[in-house]
Formats: C-alpha cells, structure tokens, sequence
C-alpha cells in the first residue's frame, strides 16, 4: 500500500472514531442569573453585611445565606432548589429551627426570577427572588402572616462574583 492510500486510510478511520465518539452533554444551567455571589449591607452596620452564594451541582441549584461583620461569619440558611417536573422546590435549613428538617417551598420560574410558597409554614409563607433589568441587582421578599397581619420584608442585593 503505497504512502497516500494508507495517509487517506487512516484519516477516513480517524474521522469515523471522532464521529462516533459521543461526548457528554453539559448538565443545563439551573436559574443561570442567579449562579454567583450576591450582597446586601444592613443599615445598622456598615460593616455588616448579608452574603448568598450560589452554585450548580448536577440538577441542583446550592445556595448558602450567610452574615459577615468584622472578619466573623455566620451561617444562616443552606438552601437547595430543584425541579420535580414543571414545579420549583425551594428548600431552605436554617440553623436551629424547625427541628433540624428542611422547610419546602414550592412554586415556578419565570425567566428572571420565581415564587415559592409554603401555606402551612408560619413565616415566611412567600418567598420572591426577581432579578432586576440591570441584572446586578436581585430583590429578595420574604412574606407571611405574623400575628394578625400580613408581614413583608423586602431585600435588595448586588451581585459582587459571577
């Protein structure tokens, strides 16, 4: 077999190995704008601030709710979310509440942002994240009954890492 026949052999089988090798598809990004850091100052401190981070992990979105003031941190929630089906779960664990167990939030995406609910939970029953048109901005509401009235608090954070 001369030089050219086996050169064009060996790329013909060279091609047909790389066309028939599959490659794995990349997991599709959950809630893309909200992967990231995100902060919120608090008023009464301007060393205080409120931390989310928030990463992919297979067909889970992982988040960490933390305080940080004067070097210290403090975890205050470790959240997961999810979809079964067509529906969002949101399911936060908060430290030293509601017996060690992750509370449910359920609801669905819009395309910057969702709301989950949880009506047998005392408060917050609503929790709202909506990205705002500078996508740098995200406002965070947390809603429910406490004592005879309906409460809500409304948070703003800047994202500070992709």
């Amino acid at each position: 077999m001369d030089k050219l026949k086996r050169t064009s052999l060996l790329l013909a089988v060279f091609t047909l190995l790389l066309s028939s090798c599959t490659q794995k598809e990349k997991e599709p990004s959950l809630l893309p704008w909200l992967h990231g850091s995100w902060q919120k100052e608090l008023k009464q401190s301007s060393k205080a601030s409120i931390y989310e981070d928030w990463k992919q992990a297979g067909d889970t979105l992982l988040g960490i709710s933390y305080r940080k003031s004067d070097g210290d941190s403090m975890l205050l929630e470790d959240i997961k979310l999810y979809f079964i089906g067509d529906t969002l779960v949101y399911a936060p664990w908060v430290y030293d509440q509601n017996g060690g167990e992750r509370i449910v939030f359920k609801g669905k995406s819009a395309e910057n942002g969702f709301v989950v609910s949880n009506a047998q939970h005392d408060f917050p029953s609503s929790i709202s994240y909506t990205l705002k048109k500078d996508l740098r901005s995200l406002e965070v509401e947390i809603s429910g009954m406490m004592g005879d009235s309906v409460k809500s608090i409304p948070m703003n954070f800047s994202k500070v890492k992709p």
